[in-house]
């Protein structure tokens, strides 16, 4: 049976309602943005996620992750939260962006440079390490 305009903007603000639960369960701080149904979730000083929250059975995952791409504010990560009926709430997003994630909480970019990348003395971490160092990941030092 399909939802009707009405039901199926119902079912996405239940999601959206969810997503935003679940963030906060987690000691998370979820902003709502006006109108748009979006939330930005602030995780901490430097990292702060635009959400894209869908709840969907007909999974388009390329079409929503370019949406939440093309409205994501300036220095926040555009990640899309999916769950279609009787399924968990999943989460996609650009894999360099997930790689910055990681880099941004530092026992795992220790972790990371105890493997054997050793930074000269005097620089930072990250400043010599091939994987640290690209442009794209710069955003959330």
């Amino acid at each position: 049976m399909s939802l009707s305009g009405k039901g199926r903007r119902s079912k996405g603000v239940r999601g959206e309602r969810e997503v935003a639960k679940i963030f906060e369960v987690g000691g998370f701080t979820v902003r709502g943005l006006e109108g748009s149904g979006d939330q930005l979730v602030m995780c901490n000083s430097k990292l702060t996620l635009h959400i894209e929250a869908k709840r969907q059975e007909r999974l388009r995952l390329l079409e929503w992750s370019r949406q939440a791409e093309s409205e994501v504010p300036q220095g926040a990560l555009a990640l899309v939260a999916y769950r279609p009926s009787r399924e968990p709430w999943r989460v996609s997003m650009l894999l360099d962006d997930f790689v910055a994630l990681l880099l941004a909480h530092s026992e795992l970019v220790s972790e990371h440079h105890s493997v054997g990348h050793s930074a000269p003395e005097g620089s930072l971490i990250g400043d010599t390490c091939p994987i640290c160092s690209p442009p794209h990941l710069r955003l959330l030092r």
